[in-house]
């Protein structure tokens, strides 16, 4: 597929942001309540709200170091990862919690399957990596890792699978221990489960990762270290279906499957901001990224 060219001509539609601030997460707990999280690493991080289904976002909450990512629980009820090793809950009449992590690392990613079962993982400069089992507020297990981590999933209350520079891991005890896959090859920003046995993860090199057996193994979608493929750096993968999601990252990126990853389609989105992150409500797409940008697409 050619840089130059374009399979789907879809501007991404903007949406009036109260911040210029970079955004690096969405989830929303309902088609009408959703959450966005952001920040500069030393200096602030931001909490964003929607109650109108995403048509409108107004500033929430502000925090002294840069949050980034988000997770939904029920009704007010956040999890979020940020700078600093960094854990914050907010829940609905009760005092905003911070704590600091055991490993002196950024946090950047984290899932929770209920109240009382999750993961955060983190780190940075691509050889210093953090994961966390966590019950509730408590870490119950935590391991330093020679892979800077970036995201999380979980699929059940144990299971779980993370991925980062050159690795993808799964756990199936709740993150107390994990096994190491053997896909490598790029520095993976992003895993999604669309079901509990099939899933995708993107890289910052513009590999396309996949596996129907629950992490087992990894089929590779797509090489982006081949020297015939354009140069393409994904920070995020997105399914609404088994079969149909979308890719994000850099300068406006944004592919389109609706076939299992079989074939993409890249979209011209007419935005030149870095794309971050993304969620869907019904078939309306979510997307946020640098420079406080907010947009949306029907799909």
């Amino acid at each position: 597929m050619s840089c130059s060219k374009y399979d789907l001509d879809l501007p991404l539609q903007p949406l009036v942001s109260p911040t210029q601030i970079d955004l690096h997460d969405i989830c929303f707990e309902s088609p009408s309540v959703g959450y966005i999280v952001g920040g500069e690493r030393f200096f602030s991080g931001i909490l964003l709200t929607t109650t109108d289904g995403g048509l409108t976002w107004a500033l929430d909450t502000l925090t002294g170091l840069e949050l980034n990512a988000v997770d939904c629980l029920g009704v007010g009820e956040l999890r979020i990862a940020g700078f600093g090793s960094r854990y914050v809950r907010r829940s609905p009449s009760l005092p905003l919690v911070e704590i600091e992590l055991p490993e002196n690392t950024p946090s950047n990613g984290i899932d929770y399957w209920d109240a009382s079962n999750g993961i955060i993982v983190g780190g940075g400069s691509f050889g210093i990596g953090a994961s966390y089992a966590m019950n509730g507020d408590l870490v119950v297990a935590h391991d330093s890792l020679g892979h800077e981590m970036t995201d999380v999933v979980m699929t059940d209350a144990q299971t779980a699978h993370a991925v980062g520079y050159g690795l993808i891991m799964m756990t199936t005890d709740g993150g107390l221990t994990w096994e190491y896959n053997s896909t490598d090859g790029d520095f993976f920003k992003a895993v999604d489960f669309p079901s509990v046995s099939i899933g995708y993860a993107v890289g910052f090199s513009g590999n396309i990762v996949k596996t129907i057996d629950g992490g087992q193994s990894w089929e590779t979608l797509r090489n982006g270290n081949r020297l015939t493929v354009s140069d393409t750096q994904f920070r995020d993968v997105h399914f609404y279906t088994v079969d149909e999601g979308f890719a994000c990252g850099n300068s406006g990126l944004l592919w389109h499957t609706g076939n299992g990853g079989i074939t993409w389609s890249k979209i011209n989105t007419g935005v030149e901001q870095d794309l971050y992150a993304m969620k869907s409500i019904d078939r309306r797409l979510y997307v946020v990224g640098t420079q406080g940008g907010i947009w949306t697409l029907d799909f």
